[in-house]
């Protein structure tokens, strides 16, 4: 719905979004499209549909998450497709103003909190940047795929959106449930990240952690990317867009704010 409502912006009308859970008829009819918008989750097949819709012109983008990167990602399709980028801009100086007071509520209770983050490539690159406009400071960051890109791939991606890799971050590529299970948790029981934002996979084998050592958690536990199991909403809880980027900062308030009690 996001994608959609910043297409919109843009000038133009989203056809197919693959992987939305729409019906395969409708999905079926992207031969249509003028415009193909791949995010980052098609690049190891990016030249195998550059070839199959050579007739069509492909916009590569980063995912359109916080300010930086949904203004970025706005711009580039109303570029690319010939919108009015006057209109555009004066929509997103709306909508970011609406995230700067939502930022400013995490920075009042939150600020300058450390933070781990593991998931895949491009979704580290959005939350980092939602971390670092927020004020916090993400201090490990575990890059869980083997395909996307890696660590050059998510330093690039930052650098497009005008962030440098902050000196104290550290970043590994692929690390094991194991590594998890000792040398972060460790680090986690030591007070270094009172925030971990992961998948199922990472948040369980800590939660696991915890009840084996006797000890009660002593993090908040921010559950994002796949798989997720333990999320379950009941109303519409974006990650993309402005709209994405004001929900991220309540569910991060929601989760320091419970742990902190």
């Amino acid at each position: 719905a996001q994608l959609q409502r910043l297409c919109k912006v843009s000038g133009v009308k989203a056809g197919p979004i693959f992987f939305s859970g729409r019906p395969w008829a409708e999905l079926a009819e992207a031969w249509r499209s003028e415009f193909v918008i791949q995010l980052p989750y098609a690049r190891p097949g990016g030249r195998k549909l550059a070839r199959l819709l050579k007739k069509r012109t492909v916009i590569e983008t980063d995912l359109p998450m916080g300010i930086a990167g949904t203004s970025q990602w706005i711009r580039a399709i109303t570029e690319a497709t010939g919108g009015n980028m006057a209109v555009a801009e004066a929509w997103m100086e709306r909508e970011a103003s609406k995230v700067h007071a939502a930022y400013g509520v995490v920075r009042e209770h939150c600020s300058v909190l450390p933070v781990a983050i593991f998931a895949d490539t491009p979704l580290a690159v959005g939350l980092v940047t939602l971390m670092l406009e927020m004020g916090l400071q993400p201090r490990l960051v575990g890059l869980r795929d083997w395909s996307l890109g890696g660590r050059e791939a998510f330093v690039e991606a930052l650098e497009r959106l005008g962030f440098e890799v902050p000196a104290e971050m550290e970043i590994i590529e692929r690390p094991s449930l194991y590594w998890i299970s000792t040398e972060c948790f460790d680090r986690v029981v030591d007070g270094e990240f009172p925030l971990v934002i992961g998948s199922t996979m990472e948040l369980s084998v800590l939660q696991e952690c915890f009840a084996e050592s006797g000890t009660p958690p002593q993090v908040a536990l921010v559950e994002a990317g796949f798989p997720s199991a333990q999320s379950h909403v009941v109303v519409p809880r974006p990650s993309l867009g402005f709209a994405g980027a004001i929900s991220w900062a309540q569910r991060l308030l929601d989760s320091v704010q419970n742990h902190s009690r």
